[in-house]
């Protein structure tokens, strides 16, 4: 038998090349026009094909099925950047548009204004740190040399493969051996004021992800009522959007929704007994039942000094006012209540890194009424007022490895009664797992009006347990 000629073996390969190329023609060509009668289904399948081969080198597929993830975990992101920083690495900046700095540089701001992400990536089948991905919000940097990246981060290479912390999948093409479950987290505040239980999140996303979770509220510090004082409590669900960027303290969120019913917690101390001589009698009582509405919006503006700006508007709806007999025995006959509040707020967190610093105004209406047991029905003993209070305030924060606290003060004026007062707020947590929450709110001297107490001091336990 005789070798084939050249000839011959040029005939196969083209017609094996014709047969290939008859069946990934790309879209809006005649042959791909011939195969419309097949359907949407036929197209979709010509096109997943082209899509695949569009790389002749297999490259492109490669890519995108390397796993890859991004680091969430501020422990880990912040010895890897100072593994890097040890190393006084200089790289090509990128994109091109950005002035050149030294690694050291750019590190150095980054730990700075805590405005960054890391991204991941192991070698297709092997149990190797590809690259390492610092991106932020006006520069990306890339270290790709795999070799050299096991010298660069030293104890912390291992410690990066082995993703034993909070992390989100990023792997563009999933294969069935992918570790889907593990980008979810566990995220669980506990706190007598706002205690939070993360429910579920969204998978990752290029511009982040979507949080649901269940909240508690109690008291309202815009009208100098925390926890008790007005009346009432509030549970209900809260969805998030936290950008792919590091986040800045447990209250930086892109986006934030809260939607809740609100219901009366009266309760009332007895006179004469050890309680009384310790904890104030409430003033107000809680007379309905409302829908909690709150939403804070933090604009991706680049500002300078590194702050970023948070708006706010929080709001209580009154939509079934209780009757006289759902009310307990010990609470006086004639009370005041409120029922409805608007707060409307803008505030600039982080200004040179340090200083929080905000203006707002709450709106709320007062009624005094009086319960009549027989007809089980409320008199209104005066017609309703309606209060406008607006504030500023003003503080500190820090979100360090080791120590977080927010210390911020508050000044409060009512235009419509002619009465003022403060309120300090001091928020301290040790690795962002223990902590305090105090808040002390006093008024300034002079008259009050009757359904207002002098001051009032609230110490809640923190216990933040995430990963």
């Amino acid at each position: 038998m005789t070798a084939p000629s050249d000839n011959h073996g040029r005939t196969l390969r083209g017609i094996m090349w014709a047969v290939l190329l008859s069946c990934i023609i790309p879209p809006g060509t005649p042959a791909q026009q011939a195969t419309t009668a097949s359907g949407p289904l036929q197209r979709q399948r010509i096109e997943q094909a082209w899509n695949l081969m569009r790389d002749t080198t297999g490259e492109y597929v490669l890519n995108d099925m390397k796993e890859t993830w991004i680091i969430h975990d501020k422990n880990v992101i912040r010895e890897i950047l100072l593994s890097l920083l040890n190393k006084n690495i200089v790289f090509t900046h990128s994109p091109a548009s950005v002035p050149f700095n030294s690694l050291k540089s750019v590190i150095e701001d980054i730990l700075e204004t805590n405005r960054t992400i890391v991204i991941a990536q192991k070698r297709f089948g092997e149990s190797k740190l590809e690259n390492i991905k610092l991106k932020s919000d006006s520069y990306e940097y890339n270290i790709a040399d795999y070799i050299y990246l096991r010298e660069l981060l030293g104890k912390t290479y291992d410690k990066v493969l082995a993703k034993e912390y909070s992390y989100s999948d990023y792997t563009k093409v999933k294969s069935p051996e992918a570790d889907m479950g593990s980008a979810a987290n566990f995220d669980l505040y506990v706190s007598t004021l706002t205690p939070e239980l993360m429910l579920l999140s969204t998978s990752p996303m290029n511009e982040g992800r979507w949080y649901i979770s269940t909240f508690g509220n109690f008291g309202v510090d815009a009208i100098n009522l925390p926890l008790w004082a007005r009346g009432t409590a509030t549970v209900g669900l809260r969805a998030k959007h936290r950008g792919i960027f590091l986040e800045k303290g447990r209250d930086y969120d892109l986006l934030s929704i809260h939607v809740g019913w609100e219901e009366p917690t009266n309760f009332s101390i007895p006179t004469g007994t050890a309680l009384s001589n310790t904890f104030k009698q409430p003033k107000l009582v809680g007379s309905s039942s409302s829908i909690f509405l709150k939403a804070l919006y933090n604009p991706n503006w680049n500002l300078p000094g590194g702050q970023y700006d948070e708006w706010g508007l929080e709001a209580s709806i009154s939509v079934i006012p209780k009757g006289p007999r759902e009310f307990s025995r010990w609470l006086p006959v004639d009370f005041y209540t409120i029922r409805n509040y608007l707060t409307l707020s803008t505030k600039a967190n982080q200004i040179w890194s340090l200083v929080d610093a905000g203006v707002g105004i709450t709106w709320h209406d007062l009624d005094y009424i009086s319960r009549i047991s027989a007809t089980n029905s409320v008199r209104e003993l005066q017609p309703t007022k309606y209060n406008y209070v607006p504030y500023f305030e003003g503080g500190i924060s820090q979100n360090w490895e080791l120590l977080q606290f927010a210390l911020s003060g508050r000044i409060n004026y009512n235009l419509n009664e002619k009465f003022g007062f403060m309120a300090w707020n001091a928020r301290v947590t040790i690795t962002n797992s223990f902590g305090i929450d105090f808040r002390y709110h006093r008024a300034f001297p002079g008259s009050l009006p009757v359904w207002q107490s002098r001051d009032y001091m609230v110490i809640s336990p923190i216990i933040h347990i995430t990963y």
